[in-house]
Order: C-alpha cells, then sequence, then structure tokens
C-alpha cells in the first residue's frame, strides 16, 4: 500500500481510535441504506421485536430479556462515511492531479 494510501486511511480514521468498521455493500434496492439507518439510529428510536417486560414467560423470552437489557446499556450508534465522502476529503487534501495519478496507477 502506498504512503498516500496510508496517509489517507489514518487521517480519516486516526491511528489511536478505537472502532468498529462495516462495510454494506449491494445492489440498488438491497438494503444497506436501511441498515445503516437502523446503525445510526439512536436507541430510543430502534425498532426490536425482543420480549419486553418483567416475567419472561419462557427460555427464549428470558434469552431476549437478557439481549434486551444489553442492548439498553451497550447501545451506541454508529457514524456513516460514505466513499464519496472519503473520495471528496482525498481531492481536497491532496488536490485533483494527485488523485488522478493516484487512480491511474
Amino acid at each position: 500500500m502506498s504512503n498516500y494510501l496510508k496517509s489517507a486511511i489514518a487521517t480519516i480514521y486516526g491511528e489511536e481510535d478505537d472502532f468498529i468498521l462495516l462495510g454494506l455493500t449491494g445492489r440498488t434496492g438491497s438494503g444497506c441504506s436501511t441498515v445503516a439507518g437502523i446503525l445510526q439510529a439512536e436507541m430510543s428510536i430502534t425498532k426490536n421485536s425482543l420480549f419486553f417486560g418483567d416475567n419472561p414467560e419462557n427460555n427464549e423470552h428470558r434469552k431476549q430479556k437478557i439481549i434486551r437489557n444489553h442492548f439498553e446499556k451497550t447501545w451506541e450508534p454508529f457514524c456513516l462515511i460514505q466513499a464519496s465522502s472519503v473520495l471528496t476529503l482525498l481531492l481536497v487534501e491532496s488536490g485533483v492531479s494527485e488523485v488522478m495519478g493516484f487512480v491511474k496507477n
């Protein structure tokens, strides 16, 4: 990997950041935008079908209650970074001619 690309990646993500990177790809209408919207939503508006209540009726409800409790305590919305944003950053920081040289190679 070229120094230029390493520098661009370091600029975007930072060397010290602790994060999860998910790449969503698919054809038009496959649901990538929907999934991205769910992942960047606040917990209060994220819909799910997990058991809600104090007295689980069966083992499946108990499992769902554990998952829901974990979800409510740890949910952190994702930040959306689109490929077009990454390309724009590269253009701004490096100039069109340098980026075009990189693309041609």
